[in-house]
């Protein structure tokens, strides 16, 4: 009988361990998969962010060369850049902000995988985009805010010039880094889904 009682002891025992255990899994599991929502949703905003200042950015180049509509030097590389900012903001629309909560740990996965892959794919032409964007702008604004025209004079065209070089490195530099970073978080976020299957097997 004394065997007996150990021995359900013993089950009862097991059997609570294995239920503290499966409750620290879906703790763990939890924890995970809420910081991997989390990271990935900041970034899907900035995404968001970045695609809507596009459209805002190319109705500021529309206005600006309607106000210097006669001079072409000025207005039509403000419209060939609002353009591009355009194209970006359309090119981006496939980017939107998920409903966590319906989706499957694996559908979270291949998202996070497809949004790794746009932003790789766009990152270049984004980086191109803004550089030529910010160098017909000022230009643009000069002429018409100040009326002073950097094209007509040597000494002002030539400052200007240098200046978009350091610029459009800068930019190079900074978004390389953005870039990097982004690409990243996507990929811990990708490992700690990897995590969470682990757990569900």
């Amino acid at each position: 009988m004394e065997l007996d009682n150990l021995k359900e002891i013993w089950q009862e025992e097991s059997k609570a361990l294995e239920a503290r255990i499966a409750v620290n899994e879906n703790i763990i599991r939890k924890m995970n998969l809420d910081k991997t929502v989390g990271e990935f949703d900041i970034l899907v905003k900035r995404s968001l962010l970045g695609r809507n200042l596009a459209l805002v950015y190319c109705f500021i180049s529309v206005v600006l060369a309607a106000r210097a509509y006669n001079d072409l030097a000025y207005s039509v590389p403000a419209l060939l850049a609002g353009g591009a900012m355009l194209w970006s903001f359309i090119s981006h629309l496939a980017i939107t902000r998920p409903a966590y909560d319906q989706l499957s740990v694996v559908a979270l996965q291949k998202l996070i995988c497809a949004f790794r892959i746009h932003t790789a794919e766009n990152a270049v032409y984004d980086i191109a985009i803004v550089s030529g964007w910010l160098l017909t702008l000022l230009p643009l604004m000069l002429k018409v805010t100040q009326g002073v025209a950097i094209y007509s004079n040597t000494s002002y065209t030539m400052l200007f010039f240098g200046s978009s070089i350091v610029v459009i490195v800068l930019i190079a530099a900074f978004s390389r880094i953005a870039y990097g970073q982004y690409n990243q978080k996507l990929k811990e976020a990708e490992a700690q889904l990897n995590t969470i299957l682990e757990f569900e097997k």
